[in-house]
């Protein structure tokens, strides 16, 4: 009488062992919800690490922007990213503060301007990307002290036990 293939292949102690690698493998990597977001009801998946911020990652737009339509630059558009070492997605900030500053030429010295959000405020800046959690900003700036010929952008996580976490400052220039 005939073995069938899967019979005969089942038999095999290789075979054994790949089929228990393939089972604990479904076992273990099935994602965990952690129940409703603060934005829309919407789920999010259990990866998103503790929020323990030990990184950040600054984009700003290309150019300074003209938001009023006169004029002149008002400001620029700002994304960052909280990054967790050890996650692969950045995390959502629950506590601290978030800090930009502006400054003229270089990220030195005392900033023209600076915007602080408390987490709680944070919260309405955040959405989720295919890349982890962002927080989105339009900062516009005090006509008396807009820089004048570059903007070097930095901005801070200040976590409650008084660390300070900066990201790389991006410099703006102002003229074409």
């Amino acid at each position: 009488m005939p073995v069938s293939f899967f019979k005969a292949f089942l038999d095999l102690r290789f075979g054994k062992l790949l089929v228990l690698g393939l089972a604990a493998s479904h076992l273990v990597s099935g994602c965990v919800m952690e129940g409703q977001s603060k934005r829309n009801g919407r789920y999010k998946l259990g990866i998103t690490g503790s929020g323990k911020v030990d990184s950040m990652r600054l984009f700003t737009s290309p150019t300074v922007l003209n938001f009023d339509n006169m004029q002149g630059s008002d400001g620029f558009l700002a994304k960052i990213y909280a990054i967790e070492n050890g996650t692969a997605k950045p995390v959502e900030i629950t506590d601290g503060k978030i800090e930009f500053a502006l400054y003229e030429g270089l990220a030195e010295g005392e900033p023209l301007e600076v915007w602080r959000y408390e987490a709680d405020a944070l919260k309405r800046h955040m959405s989720n990307s295919r890349i982890g959690i962002v927080y989105d900003f339009k900062l516009s700036w005090d006509s008396n002290n807009k820089p004048k010929k570059k903007a070097a952008v930095l901005v801070r996580y200040i976590a409650p036990d008084g660390r300070e976490i900066s990201a790389l400052p991006v410099v703006l220039s102002l003229e074409p």
